[in-house]
């Protein structure tokens, strides 16, 4: 039994900006070259090499991760529990998809 993906989701992506021009020359002999992009997400993480503006699921991540730490700055306890509470439950959504790039917060 084989495992068959759906050539539209396929894509080649570089590591550095220059190691994306031997990537394209390289598909290119294989008549791969539309498949050759700057980003690619697998399973919810986003890798690319380009600059780009944050995208929807990434606004809204930074925007869930807010609420969550405006709710649990309001906890009564002390403060360093609410800094534990913080790293457990606000980090990890708002971390979660960056890989390759620095969180912008």
């Amino acid at each position: 039994m084989g495992l068959h993906e759906n050539a539209k989701k396929t894509r080649l992506i570089a590591s550095t900006l220059g190691k994306r021009k031997q990537l394209i020359a390289s598909a290119a002999k294989y008549n791969m070259t539309q498949f050759v992009a700057d980003e690619a997400e697998v399973l919810g993480v986003v890798s690319f090499t380009k600059k780009r503006p944050l995208d929807n699921k990434e606004k809204a991540r930074i925007t869930k991760a807010t609420r969550i730490m405006t709710r649990l700055i309001t906890l009564p306890c002390p403060r360093p529990r609410r800094k534990i509470a913080a790293k457990m439950f606000g980090l990890s959504v708002l971390t979660y998809g960056w890989v390759t790039r620095t969180i912008p917060v």
